[in-house]
C-alpha cells in the first residue's frame, strides 16, 4: 500500500516517492504506478512513456548536482502480484563511469547460480527494448545508467536470486556499510527528507 507521506510527485499514472527505509544515498527514490501493476513488462505505452518522463527529469535534476542515476527494477514472484518498484539511486559523476562495468562483472560472476543461460540483453536509451526482449510473465531484472544504455536479464531460479542484488553492487561500488542493504533501517526523518527532495524536484517536475 502506498504511503502518501513519502510521496514527492504524482502524475497521471505514475508517482515518485522516497523509500520507507534510509536510502543508499541522499536522493534515493522510487518510481511506481498508481494502478496495481507488477512490473514494467506489463505497462502500456502511455504509462511506460510517463515512467521515462520521470526518469528524464530525475536525470536532469541530479546532473545539476554533478551526479548520475542508476535506475533498476527487480521483478520476481510475479504470481504474488507485487507492486512495481523502480529504484533510482544517485551516484557521484566520478564513479558513474564505472557503474556498467561493476554490474556486468557481478552478473558474470553470479548468473550461473540463478540462470542456466547467459541471456544479458542490451537496452538502448530510455530502457528501449526491455518490453520487447523480456517475455511477459517472466521474472527479470533490468538496470539503466541515467538515460543512457543498460541491460536486462531473465531470472530463471528466483529462489537463488538475491533480492538486494543491485543495492549490493551499488553499495560495494560506493564502499557503503553493508547494513544499508542487508538490514535497512526505517527512515525516522521522512518528513524532512521528503521536503528536501521536493525542493530539489520543483524545478524539474515533469507533472507540471
Amino acid at each position: 500500500k502506498m504511503d502518501k507521506s513519502l510521496m514527492v510527485s504524482l502524475g497521471a499514472q505514475v508517482y515518485l516517492a522516497l523509500p520507507w527505509h534510509i536510502g543508499m544515498q541522499s536522493g534515493h527514490s522510487i518510481i511506481s504506478t498508481t494502478q496495481h501493476i507488477s512490473c514494467c513488462t506489463q505497462l502500456d505505452e502511455d504509462t511506460w512513456s510517463e515512467v521515462n518522463d520521470f526518469r528524464k527529469a530525475l536525470t536532469r535534476m541530479f546532473e545539476a548536482q554533478k551526479k548520475d542515476v542508476v535506475f533498476f527494477e527487480i521483478a520476481t514472484r510475479l504470481s504474488r502480484r507485487p507492486h512495481l518498484s523502480i529504484h533510482c539511486v544517485p551516484i557521484p559523476d566520478e564513479q558513474a563511469e564505472m557503474a556498467p562495468f561493476y554490474f556486468k562483472k557481478a552478473v558474470e560472476e553470479s548468473e550461473l547460480e540463478w540462470s542456466v543461460n547467459k541471456q544479458l540483453v542490451s537496452l538502448g536509451r530510455d530502457g528501449k527494448g526491455l518490453r520487447n526482449c523480456i517475455p511477459k510473465g517472466l521474472p527479470y531484472f533490468w538496470v539503466n545508467f541515467g538515460m543512457g544504455s543498460g541491460f536486462a536479464h531473465v531470472i530463471e531460479d528466483e529462489d537463488r536470486f538475491p533480492q538486494n542484488f543491485a543495492l549490493e553492487i551499488i553499495g560495494g561500488m560506493l564502499e557503503l556499510d553493508a547494513k544499508k542493504w542487508r538490514k535497512p533501517q526505517k527512515e525516522q526523518n521522512s518528513i524532512a527528507k521528503v521536503k528536501m527532495f521536493a525542493d530539489w524536484w520543483k524545478k524539474y517536475d515533469c507533472t507540471k
